[in-house]
Order: C-alpha cells, then sequence, then structure tokens
C-alpha cells in the first residue's frame, strides 16, 4: 500500500473569520495566510467584511434592505454575497506578501 505524501498545513485563523479563499500566490507559495477572508459581525447583525490580507481590497456585504425580508433572508443573501466577492477576488489576485527579513 503506497504511503501517502500529502502534508498539511495548518495556520491559525485570524479571530472572527468565518471562510477563507486562498489566493493565487497563495497557491503558488503554499502559504494558507495569503487569502481572502470572510469577517463574521460580532454585534449579531448581518453584515459581513470581506478583506484581502495581501493587497487593500475590501468589501461589506449587506445583504438587501427593507421591511419585506426576514432576519435570516437577509443573513444569507449578505452570506452569499461575500463568499461570492471573496471567490472572485481570490481568484484574480496576485499580490505577494511583504517580505520578512
Amino acid at each position: 500500500m503506497p504511503s501517502s505524501t500529502q502534508t498539511t498545513q495548518s495556520a491559525a485563523w485570524p479571530e472572527g473569520v468565518i471562510a477563507r479563499y486562498l489566493t493565487d500566490a497563495g497557491k503558488a507559495l503554499a502559504d494558507p495566510t495569503v487569502a481572502v477572508d470572510i469577517h463574521g459581525n460580532s454585534s449579531g447583525g448581518s453584515a459581513l467584511r470581506v478583506t484581502c490580507r495581501v493587497c487593500p481590497w475590501e468589501y461589506t456585504a449587506f445583504g438587501p434592505f427593507g421591511t419585506c425580508f426576514t432576519d435570516e433572508y437577509v443573513a444569507k443573501a449578505a452570506a452569499d454575497d461575500a463568499h461570492q466577492r471573496a471567490q472572485a477576488h481570490a481568484e484574480k489576485c496576485r499580490a505577494l506578501p511583504r517580505p520578512t527579513a
């Protein structure tokens, strides 16, 4: 039986991060910290903050506004928007982390 040569990198996510998308540079460098993070809303609202850990890009997903929407619908819409934007940015971001020397 062949032995597995796959390695697992575990890097602790920053507090409040609920999802992470590896950027193209992160894939090339095999560095899980070169990513786009989605931060949960600590105040209990539905807004989610999306930030690239390498370049200055950021986005806030709010979901739709209006009294005709349930809280659950707004939260799901904000989460869907945040994930789509994070993935789209991660697929095209080629920024490299600043060297630490």
